[in-house]
C-alpha cells in the first residue's frame, strides 16, 4: 500500500525542533512510519528520539501550600494568611476553601477541599413552594381536647422561596453573613440551645421539630435524610447560667421519631446548589407539660455521613441579628453565644 503523508515542513533549521503528529485516525491498525527527506544536503537532516505514545487522560491535579493554616485571632482584631493553590494537571480545577472554627476562641482552620466539615468544627462557613412548615426552629405541638397546634415558632429559615433547584426553597445567606450553620454533632459532644416562653395555660407538648443538614456533594433528587438520631433536654433557665437545671430529657436517649426533607436547601449569598438539603428532625416528648414561664431547649443530632450535622439559623432578609442561641463544645468549657460569621451578630 502507498504511504500517506501526515506531516510536512517547508524547511529545516540547525536547531533541534520537537514535532508532534496526531495518529488518531490509525487507532487499532498496524502501520509503518517512514521519514522522507526531499531536497539537497540530505546528509545534514537528522531525526532522533522518536516515540509513539497515547494522549494522557484529562484531569486536574491540585497542589496546596501549606496543606493547612491556623491562626488565633482575638475578638475585635483581624488577621491574614496566604494559601497557594496550584494545578499541575491538564484541565481546569474547581475547588472550595472551608474555614472552620475549631476552638471556642474561633481559631480558623483553613483547608482546601470541598466544604464537608468535620468533627472538631463548631460552625460551617461560606467563603419551596409547598413547604408545609417553612421555617420553625423548634416547633412544639400540643395534645389534648382533640386538637393539635403549633405552640411556638422560633423564626423562619426560608427567605428565598421557589428559587432553588427544581423550584425548591432556599435558606440563603445575605448581608455579608458567612455561617451556613452551627455544628449540632452529638457524636462530637456538641449541642445548641435556644429559649422559648410558655404563655397562657400550661402546654402539653407532644414533640419538637428541629432543622439540620449534612453537606453532601452527591445529593440525590429528591434528597434523602441522612440524620440518624435526635436528642433534647429542657432547662428551666439558660444552660449558660450555673443555677439552671434540666427538668426534662437527657442527651443520651435518641427521641427522633421521623426525619424528612423540607423542600429547601441552605446556600451561600452568591452560589446556589443542592449540597445542603435541609431536613426536619421530629423529636417526641411524651409526658411533657410546662407551666407558663421561660425555658431553654438543648438539642443535638447525628448523621450517617461525615459532615456535621449542622443546624439551620433563623434567616430573615435584611436582619443580621435573629436570636440568642448558644452552643456547647468540648473546647468551650460551657455554653457560649453563637455569632454569625461575617457580621459577628447573634442569631437564633
Amino acid at each position: 500500500a502507498a504511504f500517506t503523508e501526515v506531516w510536512t515542513t517547508a524547511s529545516v533549521t540547525s536547531a533541534w525542533v520537537e514535532t508532534v503528529v496526531n495518529l488518531n485516525a490509525y487507532a487499532g491498525q498496524q502501520i509503518y512510519v517512514a521519514f522522507r527527506y526531499e531536497g539537497s544536503d540530505a546528509h545534514g537532516w537528522y531525526v532522533d528520539d522518536v516515540t509513539v505514545d497515547y494522549e494522557p487522560a484529562q484531569f486536574p491535579v491540585i497542589t496546596v501550600n501549606p496543606a493547612s493554616l491556623s491562626k488565633e485571632v482575638e475578638q475585635g482584631l483581624t488577621a491574614s494568611q496566604t494559601l497557594t493553590v496550584g494545578n499541575t494537571g491538564n484541565t481546569a480545577l474547581d475547588y472550595n476553601v472551608a474555614i472552620q472554627y475549631v476552638t471556642s476562641k474561633s481559631t480558623p482552620d483553613v483547608t482546601t477541599k470541598p466544604i464537608y466539615g468535620s468533627g472538631p468544627a463548631v460552625e460551617e462557613m461560606a467563603t419551596e413552594q409547598g413547604n408545609a412548615l417553612p421555617a420553625p426552629q423548634g416547633v412544639k405541638h400540643m395534645t389534648g381536647s382533640g386538637t393539635r397546634a403549633i405552640l411556638f415558632d422560633n423564626g423562619p429559615f426560608v427567605n428565598n422561596p421557589g428559587a432553588g433547584p427544581g423550584g425548591s426553597d432556599l435558606s440563603q445567606l445575605h448581608s455579608g453573613m458567612t455561617t451556613f450553620g452551627p455544628s449540632i454533632n452529638h457524636g462530637g459532644s456538641i449541642s445548641v440551645a435556644d429559649d422559648f416562653t410558655v404563655t397562657g395555660n400550661p402546654w402539653n407538648i407532644e414533640s419538637f421539630t428541629f432543622y439540620a443538614y449534612q453537606t453532601n456533594a452527591n445529593n440525590p433528587t429528591p434528597p434523602v435524610s441522612t440524620i440518624t438520631s435526635g436528642r433534647l433536654r429542657i432547662w428551666d433557665g439558660s444552660p449558660a447560667n450555673p443555677g439552671s437545671q434540666v427538668i426534662y430529657g437527657d442527651m443520651a436517649t435518641d427521641v427522633m421519631t421521623s426525619t424528612y426533607w423540607t423542600n429547601a436547601y441552605r446556600v451561600s449569598e452568591t452560589a446556589i446548589n443542592n449540597q445542603r438539603a435541609i431536613m426536619a428532625i421530629v423529636c417526641s416528648t411524651p409526658g411533657l407539660t410546662l407551666q407558663p414561664g421561660e425555658y431553654w431547649v438543648e438539642w443535638a443530632a447525628t448523621g450517617s455521613i461525615a459532615s456535621g450535622p449542622w443546624g439551620v439559623p433563623v434567616t430573615i432578609n435584611g436582619q443580621t441579628t435573629t436570636g440568642n442561641a448558644i452552643q456547647q463544645t468540648t473546647t468551650s468549657g460551657g455554653f457560649v453565644p453563637l455569632l454569625m460569621g461575617g457580621t459577628n451578630t447573634p442569631y437564633g
